[in-house]
This record gives C-alpha cells, structure tokens and sequence, in this order.
C-alpha cells in the first residue's frame, strides 16, 4: 500500500515539475532602445539573440539625459502556451525631436505545430504639457506564404494624453490596419514580427511625456492543471502517512 501511495504521489510531483514544450523554434532576432534629449547626443541599445526562453529579468535600456527607454524581454513557455512578450517604458525631454523608441526588428521563428495564435497590446502617453507625437506599428509576416497577417500603425501628433489599443482605430494623422490580430500559425511556416514604439518631441517642442505600453505574441490554447495536481497532492500526501503509521500497529489476534 505505501508502495502506490509513493508511486502517486511522485507522478504528480513529475506532473507539476514538468517542462513545458514551446510550439515555436526562434531562429534570429533584435530589440533595440533608443533615447535622445535632443542636446547632440544620443543612446541606443541592442538584443541580438535566438535564445529561447529568454533568462528571468531580461532588460533593453537605454538612457541619454532626461530621456530613457526602458525594456523587459519575456519569451516562455507555460501551460500549454508560447509567449513572446515586450513591455516598454519611455520618459523624454520637450526639446525639439527628443525620442524614446523601442524596436523589435523582425523577430523571426518557425513555428513547430499548428496552433492559433493572438496579438495584443496598447501604447499610453502622459503629456507634461502640450501633445507631443506618438506612434505605434505592429507587424506579423508569413515569410514561408510571403503573407502579411496583420498590420496596426496608429499615429498621432495632436491628441493631448493619446492611448493606442492594438487593432483599434486611434491615431488623429493616421490609421492602417490589416489583417487580424488573430489566426492561426502552420506548422514548419517561417515568421516574422516586427513592431515601433515611438514617443517623441514633434512638430514641435513641449513639456516632454512618458509613455508605457505592451505588445503579446500568445500562440497556443492554454491548458488548465487537471483537476489542480496541488490538489491532488493534498489528497495523496494524507493516504501516504495513514498507510505508513498503519505499518508502526503490532497486529492482535
């Protein structure tokens, strides 16, 4: 009896510690910040990497002056899904063309199964004082089927405080949107995406801004824990010490 009680319990802590498969192969990419205060100088910053998943904590920043473009890389696997993530965290100064910008130059992967797959994301400025200008563009490419899946830019020069949705329609000097943000991935195919988040000083100078924002690549189907393995492990663990006590009982006739 403590035997199978052992042999359960340990299949569920197998269960709960085993790795999860990424339904993509990465094969090259870059990320890159750049930031400028506009006094003549500047600061840029590069990831070149087709590691994957990318190490805990993974950050891209650059910094020139008042100006920063701050970044965290997050590509993982976890229940059942592939998740190429980015998180963007801009601040620059009012000067005349004064930029903080965030780059993911065509970050290419292969996909291993066919699986479905969901962007999403937003880009949000706060203005100091008047509207600077503010752009995002999102980009997915079948490079096998040379297939645009989808493209979002929104642009907006004039909108005080302006906040992008991915997909949606915002942009007061501008809006291209192609494609869905959602579809499905084949098997074998080559892929790229790319997109630009863009905070600068223009037309003209103002108070400066900061912005923040995302941008999600989901594929796959989540899979939920069966029945919760934690559960199960509360209700092993329990059987596997009254089996062991059980065996310490001298039997009376």
């Amino acid at each position: 009896m403590r035997s199978i009680c052992l042999a359960i319990a340990c299949s569920f802590v197998g269960l709960a510690a085993a790795p999860a498969n990424a339904a993509i192969m990465m094969t090259t990419s870059e990320v890159s910040a750049f930031a400028s205060d506009a006094s003549g100088a500047s600061a840029s910053q590069n990831y070149i990497s087709s590691t994957f998943p990318t190490p805990p904590g993974t950050m891209l920043n650059a910094t020139d002056g008042a100006s920063h473009s701050n970044n965290g890389i997050d590509w993982s696997a976890s229940g059942g899904q592939t998740i190429l993530g980015l998180t963007v965290d801009h601040q620059r100064t009012g000067q005349l063309n004064s930029i903080a910008e965030t780059d993911q130059n065509n970050v290419n992967f292969t996909a291993l199964d066919n699986e479905p797959y969901e962007l999403s994301g937003f880009y949000s400025a706060t203005d100091a004082g008047a509207a600077g200008r503010l752009y995002l563009e999102v980009r997915l490419f079948d490079s096998t089927a040379s297939t645009e899946l989808f493209r979002n830019v929104q642009n907006s020069t004039a909108t005080l405080n302006e906040s992008f949705i991915l997909g949606a329609s915002g942009g007061d000097q501008g809006n291209i949107s192609n494609g869905s943000p959602t579809g499905n991935l084949i098997a074998g195919h080559h892929y790229a995406l790319f997109s630009e988040y863009l905070s600068q000083a223009s037309p003209d100078a103002d108070s400066g801004a900061v912005a923040s924002g995302n941008l999600t690549l989901t594929i796959g189907v989540a899979v939920p824990e069966p029945a919760s393995t934690f559960y199960l492990l509360a209700c092993g663990l329990p059987l596997l010490i009254l089996s062991t006590r059980r065996r310490t009982f001298p039997i009376c006739a």
